[in-house]
């Protein structure tokens, strides 16, 4: 959301069209379009973009709120509305860190179940072409990338066929359980490694 929002670091003040384009991240944020202090409605010919730590070169969006232009020149020297001030930056930082912690978790999260998908996809595709050799003594090496791709798809749901090729060559490498042979044909099969 962060990249919609204009400068996210120390800078110039926002121009009118960053301010614009922050809006309705801080109405929904901050539920409305009100004024911070008072919580009366404001406009868009009517507001100001209030920089909660008075540090105008601060254009963080946790550091920005709406308000109306009485409030923003009332908090100059009012200690209530600084007490909130402060209190809504502290808070809006603390989101904002929680909001990147669940982020970080959740990509952390679906890095995990990629992984945890691939090592199963590896043991499935490995199952599948040692149970068929057992019983055909041998897999047609054409047919073998789309029945591992389709029994790994039926099984967790996701069967990309570049991985089983890169699984399917992994098995048949030199140190693999399988290998590629020809058959009496000529057709490339897989069959089992002798000693395995």
């Amino acid at each position: 959301m962060c990249a919609l929002l204009g400068k996210t670091s120390n800078g110039p003040r926002p121009s009118t069209t960053d301010r614009i384009k922050r809006l309705p991240y801080l109405i929904e944020r901050d539920g409305g379009f009100l004024c911070l202090y008072c919580q009366i409605e404001l406009s868009l010919d009517a507001f100001v973009l209030e920089h909660l730590n008075d540090v105008p070169s601060d254009n963080r969006p946790e550091n920005h709120v709406l308000s109306c232009q009485s409030c923003n020149i009332k908090k100059i020297t009012d200690v209530k509305l600084q007490l909130v001030a402060t209190a809504k930056f502290q808070s809006n930082l603390k989101s904002s860190l929680d909001n990147y912690k669940y982020s970080e978790d959740l990509s952390h999260q679906e890095a995990s179940n990629e992984i945890d998908i691939n090592k199963r996809n590896f043991d499935l595709t490995k199952r599948f072409l040692i149970e068929t050799i057992h019983i055909e003594n041998q897999i047609l090496y054409s047919e073998s990338l789309n029945s591992c791709a389709m029994y790994c798809k039926e099984k967790t749901g996701n069967g990309s066929k570049q991985a089983v090729r890169d699984y399917i060559d992994m098995l048949t490498s030199k140190v693999g359980p399988l290998m590629v042979s020809l058959d009496e044909n000529n057709k490339k099969i897989i069959v089992m490694r002798s000693g395995n």
